[in-house]
């Protein structure tokens, strides 16, 4: 819908959109048109010097030719647009002069007063090697690895179909006002193809003596060979097998029990029709300056489903499929095997294999786990193949700093490659900005958060505690064996808001309350507050708390009424904080326990007056 001058300015400023938007807008059109000019001026240019060069220039015998070389230098891997790029700006014919030069000096006369222009600015422009090193609204900045002069270059699809941290290229850039535009084709690739690209190039010069601006144009094929991937066939690779065994089960309720409890498995997904669990150690906790909530990670060595009457294993391990046969075997004495598969692929050497479980106690958006899973592999003194085996601390300490930086653009480039091409733009960037301040190194400007940016991954056995707290762990219950359990943060927060300078009464109720909730959620093994809904709190109050104490005659009325008034605080305290949404729900949770009490203690009462009347 149309704008009016007079109207309210769409981007809800309350100005009129005359007074607010609509010159930035006229000027975005103005600006879109005269791209469009210029492509459509640019690609009537193009067509002009391709039918000279392959009609004027060149016999079919010679163009083949020359098409054939182009294929046997680049091994075959670049299309014909490549081949009729360096034919055009490259190839020199037998008078020395290029497709463009020799198009300008027979068909100049010919040309408008514009397309002569034209094609005298791209006679004179020659190979750069560019990186992407910011953006701004419009257009992204490329810097000249030689010269380090930087390039605005507009965010048209044309132009820049994606945009990328430290993308790099070997191209043509074409001033246009004070903006420029690629001319021609050329492949974006990652930081560690355009420095072997560069390498190229300067040893090249070096071997033939000379300048390397005349390697890039002599050398152009085998330049972008340079950046091209190997094939798989010629690539390290490891095989990878994984195991898929299917089995009937005689007891599927009990198994689902069993496997409910079993402490081995994280639980996925849990309904009636479908279960899944995933056999896990290594727990970590990822925490990031742009995320509220922590996120928990569990290296996963095993699958478990089970439907109905059917369990389905899988596994990268063998040894997993005969701990789990073993857990069938103590549930269920038959069962059969009524399916097994191997299947076995071939990954690259370097490719990590590990899988993780990814869980948080509020929802958040799935690429963070992206983030979260490769925190764990991006540690600094991890080994680097590519460069003798050294970490990253090694080649800084030994004075390899360019190395170093050319892996860290690398790793930030191909992890926001896989998440903008999974998941698309995303609010949140990968942080390589920690990394670069521990190594003292200059800031990504692509890392949201910028300098404030931090995160961290800590290993569940090294959660640290403060001394301060120390004595609130004790006094609950907790252990160094349970310490690192998902729950006992907030326990821990809760018990000293709620006592912090109350009397001893207020203290004594919230603490034996919370070591019985403490006591109870450690017997479930549970691994997230998501597993803490409506049926655990009520199981909790009308069932767990009296099999703790052995009955509900061990349980007083005012022990009773102090866990229900606990547990009403806590869970509305969770609920704030977004880790569990029963609020309302917890009034008519605690209603339902009080009258099932209620009824006990009347029984009680009835019994008690019944043996005084008989007395």
């Amino acid at each position: 819908m149309e704008v009016g001058r007079n109207d309210p300015c769409p981007c809800g400023s309350g100005k009129k959109y005359k007074k607010c938007c609509m010159k930035k807008d006229n000027l975005v059109s103005l600006q879109k048109i005269k791209e469009e000019r210029l492509y459509a001026a640019k690609h009537e240019l193009l067509e002009q010097l391709k039918d000279f060069v392959s009609g004027s220039c060149l016999s079919s015998r010679e163009y083949y030719t020359l098409e054939s070389e182009f294929k046997k230098r680049t091994q075959h891997t670049m299309d014909r647009g490549f081949f009729q790029f360096w034919l055009y700006f490259f190839h020199r014919f037998e008078n020395g002069k290029r497709g463009i030069e020799y198009f300008l000096s027979e068909m100049g006369d010919q040309l408008t007063s514009a397309e002569k222009v034209m094609a005298e600015r791209w006679a004179a422009l020659r190979p750069q090697f560019l990186q992407t090193i910011n953006e701004t609204e419009r257009s992204v900045v490329f810097e000249d690895y030689h010269t380090k002069q930087t390039y605005h270059v507009p965010k048209r699809t044309e132009n820049l179909p994606v945009v990328l941290p430290w993308m790099s290229t070997i191209a043509f850039l074409e001033p246009i006002e004070d903006v420029y535009y690629f001319n021609g084709v050329r492949m974006l690739v990652s930081p560690e193809k355009y420095q072997e690209s560069i390498d190229y190039v300067e040893r090249v010069a070096e071997e033939q003596q000379i300048d390397r601006e005349q390697v890039m144009l002599d050398y152009f094929p085998e330049i972008l060979l340079s950046q091209k991937d190997l094939p798989k066939d010629k690539q390290e690779t490891q095989e990878v097998v994984y195991y898929t065994y299917k089995f009937t089960i005689g007891k599927p309720e009990a198994m689902a029990e069993s496997l409910y409890h079993d402490p081995d498995f994280v639980i996925e997904k849990w309904d009636d029709a479908h279960k899944k669990l995933s056999w896990v150690r290594g727990g970590s906790i990822y925490r990031d300056s742009e995320w509220p909530e922590d996120i928990t990670l569990y290296k996963v060595d095993a699958t478990i489903q089970l439907d109905g009457d059917v369990i389905t294993c899988t596994t990268t391990k063998q040894a997993y499929y005969n701990k789990i046969l073993n857990k069938i075997k103590k549930v269920n004495h038959s069962f059969s095997l009524i399916d097994e598969q191997e299947e076995v692929s071939n990954v690259p050497k370097n490719i990590v294999l590990d899988q993780y479980l990814v869980q948080s106690a509020e929802e958040f958006p799935e690429y963070l786990s992206t983030y979260a899973s490769f925190r764990i592999e991006f540690m600094l003194d991890q080994p680097l193949p590519q460069y003798d085996h050294q970490s990253v601390h090694q080649l800084v300490a030994n004075g390899d700093t360019k190395l170093a930086e050319t892996w860290l653009k690398h790793s930030e480039f191909e992890l926001n490659r896989i998440v903008q091409q999974d998941y698309g733009q995303v609010e949140i960037t990968p942080d390589y900005n920690t990394a670069r301040k521990e190594l003292g190194f200059p800031l990504s400007p692509w890392v949201t958060g910028g300098e404030n940016r931090q995160s961290s991954i800590t290993p569940m056995a090294q959660v640290s505690v403060s001394e301060k707290d120390i004595y609130a762990y004790e006094r609950l219950g907790f252990t160094p064996d349970t310490i690192d359990a998902f729950y006992v943060k907030d326990i821990v927060d809760f018990y000293q808001e709620k006592t912090s300078g109350k009397s001893k009464g207020t203290e004594r109720k919230y603490r034996n309350s919370l070591y019985d909730i403490r006591e109870i959620m450690e017997i479930k093994s549970l691994h997230s507050w998501t597993e803490c809904e409506e049926t655990f709190w009520k199981q909790l109050l009308t069932n767990d708390i009296y099999a703790l104490f052995g009955g509900k005659q061990h349980v007083s009325k005012t022990q009773y009424q102090h866990l229900l008034t606990t547990v009403r605080a806590f869970v509305q305290w969770l609920s704030l904080q977004g880790k569990l949404h029963l609020q309302q729900d917890i009034t008519t949770i605690i209603q339902e326990a009080e009258r099932d009490r209620s009824l006990y203690d009347d029984s009680i009462k009835l019994l008690e007056a019944v043996d005084s009347l008989r007395k």
